[in-house]
């Protein structure tokens, strides 16, 4: 038996700590080494003092991802140690007949589990600083080092919470430990599932992952805004917290104490886990076998059944802990096995509605393109530095014709026809990203391999618009060099020579001159031609080199000019080993 839940209507929470004994013990152990130990082992000689703060900060704060984890250990620990003389009958039988409320008894271990741990985790993160600070290094009033602190102790509330609830669910240790996989997993799986509709379904949907941050998952929360420490994310496990102690509560005063050694108390949480758990893996399993199967419909269904059905044969069998189990309930199998090839069915249909979707001229406030697989230059919005088509969203915006819509449905049946066939994929095409703006305030982004003759045709007129190059070349928003002239360096360089000068007056000059060269760029010249060289307007910002890149044909006149007049210009002929065309998008190394 565990002494620490035995007559606690009598025990002030002093005397409850001191029958705690192992669980604080172990806490103590793992925070002296976290927050003492290590501290003295690695950072006391560090010799250079901007290293040691970047290190102590890093380790300090929501960047060190082995404390937040080992945080939220301690946290599951604490609840199962907590509630598992529930699993034990005769335990259970014991405390029951003690004349001490359920309420009573859930709050005072509730708040002494609390308080166990954050009491001591808020002295050893200080006496950790006091460590840092005899290397000059001082964090003690650090807000980044102490909100990150906030955030490590509602990682613990939360995962205590959540184990708890489990606890209190179940009538056996490791099926609650099962629980809380399920409880912090759960919202992960579904992601996982959202995301491979767009990359296994849908050919349009382009690379950039479907994802959210998890609500349900403690350490996402805390680390939602990366090495900053989340005070949205703080607030959600705070809810986490509230949320699965009251859940928790509610189960612990209805729960029967005959069940005790079962693996579920709850008949319905039985069947509601069933049903989420062998849904899910029936169509994750569809899902990695259709993808397995070069996109086979009947590999995909025969997935769903073999996966399907064996996660609800397991299931049953722990829910009874007898292997004979395994056919209990078969009717509901089956059902929720056809469900599961349902959804994935519909995934399949919906891949192919996302695929050809175009919307029509009347739904469309206007359309950005944005080149997907390599864009000639790099990109800012404002000082910070960014991808074509960010950029793309919020510059261009290109009128809805019909010629720009009857690129993108050509664009459409191009890309299902390529990524069916092997042999045809990427041949004689290049990626292109659609950004339709539509009237009712939403965006809707596809990605399509488009046919180069289709450019040609479709594309052209689109290419000569000044929509179209403020929202495609970087020297029209060009904020990031304004804003640093002083240390502005030009690189010219054509393949076998580079000349550079480092003079940003020299930049307002280059920049009228280029704008002026570009009103004769189109598509037309930049597949049929190849540059005779490239300016690299570089510069520094907040300690890190940037630059942009803009590409010289033998046609920009003023450009030449000024490169010569500005003695940047070399007139060495490109070899023809380094003539590589450009197609359709720019290619920075050529």
């Amino acid at each position: 038996m565990t002494p620490e839940n035995s007559s606690l209507s009598k025990l002030s929470q002093i005397e409850i700590t001191k029958r705690r004994k192992l669980p604080i013990a172990i806490m103590l152990v793992v925070l002296a080494i976290t927050y003492v130990f290590i501290p003295i082992l690695f950072f006391l000689n560090d010799p250079d003092e901007a290293v040691s703060v970047k290190n102590y900060l890093a380790y300090f704060t929501n960047e060190n991802a082995v404390i937040s984890f080992v945080i939220g250990l301690i946290g599951v620990y604490f609840a199962a140690s907590t509630f598992h003389y529930l699993h034990v009958p005769r335990q259970v039988d014991f405390y029951e007949s003690q004349p001490i409320t359920r309420k009573s008894r859930f709050n005072s271990l509730v708040l002494n589990n609390l308080v166990s741990f954050v009491v001591p985790y808020v002295i050893f993160v200080f006496l950790g600083l006091v460590i840092t600070a005899t290397t000059g290094v001082n964090l003690i009033a650090n807000g980044q080092v102490w909100g990150s602190t906030l955030a490590y102790v509602v990682v613990f509330t939360a995962f205590y919470a959540i184990t708890s609830l489990a606890m209190l669910v179940t009538g056996n240790t490791a099926i609650a430990m099962l629980g809380t996989i399920f409880f912090v997993t759960l919202e992960w799986i579904i992601m996982l599932v959202v995301n491979s509709f767009y990359s296994e379904f849908t050919f349009t949907g382009g690379s950039t992952a479907h994802t959210w941050t998890a609500f349900t998952n403690p350490w996402s929360q805390c680390f939602s805004s990366g090495s900053q420490p989340s005070y949205r994310g703080i607030a959600v496990n705070l809810l986490i917290t509230l949320v699965y102690l009251l859940l928790a509560y509610y189960a612990y005063q209805h729960r029967k104490n005959e069940l005790a050694g079962t693996a579920i108390i709850y008949e319905w949480i039985k069947r509601a886990v069933k049903v989420v758990v062998v849904l899910l893996a029936s169509t994750i399993g569809a899902v990695m076998v259709y993808s397995m199967t070069n996109n086979s419909v009947i590999g995909g269904v025969l997935g769903a059944i073999i996966v399907g059905f064996l996660m609800a044969f397991i299931l049953e069998i722990i829910f009874k802990f007898d292997i004979i189990a395994w056919k209990n309930h078969f009717a509901e199998s089956a059902i929720l096995v056809v469900l599961g090839i349902g959804v994935f069915l519909g995934l399949r249909y919906g891949g192919h509605q996302y695929d050809t979707w175009v919307p029509s001229e009347d739904q469309l406030a206007s359309v950005a393109l944005a080149t997907s697989e390599g864009s000639y230059s790099n990109y800012y919005l404002g000082n910070k530095e960014t991808d074509a088509e960010s950029y793309a969203k919020v510059y261009m915006k290109l009128s809805a014709s019909s010629q720009l819509l009857a690129l993108a449905k050509k664009s459409a049946e191009n890309t299902i026809v390529e990524r069916n066939d092997y042999d045809s994929y990427h041949s004689g095409s290049e990626m292109l990203s659609f950004i339709y703006r539509l009237k009712n305030g939403k965006t809707r982004v596809r990605s399509y391999y488009v046919k180069r003759s289709d450019l040609k045709t479709y594309f052209e007129g689109v290419s000569q618009t000044a929509a179209f190059k403020k929202g495609f070349f970087p020297i029209y928003h060009d904020a990031a060099i304004q804003n640093n002239l002083d240390s502005v360096t030009f690189s010219y360089r054509n393949g076998e020579q580079t000349i550079q000068r480092q003079n940003g007056q020299l930049y307002q000059e280059f920049k009228q001159a280029y704008l002026t060269d570009l009103k004769q760029w189109d598509y037309n010249l930049a597949s049929t031609k190849k540059p005779i060289g490239q300016v690299d307007v570089s510069w520094q910002q907040n300690g890190k080199k940037r630059k942009v890149s803009y590409p010289v044909y033998a046609s920009y006149t003023k450009t030449v000019s000024f490169l010569k007049k500005n003695k940047l210009y070399s007139s060495k002929a490109l070899s023809v080993n380094k003539q590589n065309p450009i197609e359709f998008y720019l290619n920075q190394d050529y």
